[in-house]
């Protein structure tokens, strides 16, 4: 059998924002897909500490939403990546997060995978881009939609 990937893109005006699936008939796990571009505001010896920072907070946001909304089953997965050894002054840095979550099955049974993104969105994702951008913002970061 067959699955057929599926994606939705969402408005914002600093991320790129993506949630998709591999088997939409079926969506077991959906993927969360936040891509923006962060760039320091300030010269510092090493970036990573917060980095790290920004990633941790993230997380924990990330958690509090998912439970608070009820779309998604407790638990999910959260991956980050930014090359933070190449960050510097004056240049944008592709900074890429992914998070795999579990929809419940009253969110499956929203009707088409477009109706269950659109739930997706606005009831977690919509809460989390506010709080990524304060966090990026906190740790001395711009943050960006595209590189140039």
């Amino acid at each position: 059998m067959k699955r057929i990937k599926s994606e939705s893109k969402f408005q914002d005006n600093d991320f790129k924002i993506k949630i998709g699936t591999v088997d939409k008939k079926n969506p077991e796990v959906v993927y969360i897909e936040l891509v923006s571009y962060i760039s320091p505001k300030e010269e510092r010896e090493t970036y990573k500490p917060y980095i790290s920072g920004i990633e941790k907070k993230t997380k924990s946001l990330i958690e509090d939403v998912i439970q608070k909304s009820g779309t998604c089953k407790n638990g999910f997965i959260f991956v980050s990546d930014i090359a933070d050894e190449r960050v510097a002054m004056n240049k944008k840095s592709y900074f890429e997060m992914q998070v795999f979550v579990k929809p419940t099955d009253e969110t499956k049974a929203c009707g088409k995978f477009v109706d269950l993104t659109k739930k997706i969105n606005e009831e977690c994702v919509s809460k989390i881009i506010p709080g990524i951008k304060k966090y990026i913002t906190e740790n001395g970061f711009e943050y960006f939609k595209s590189r140039k």
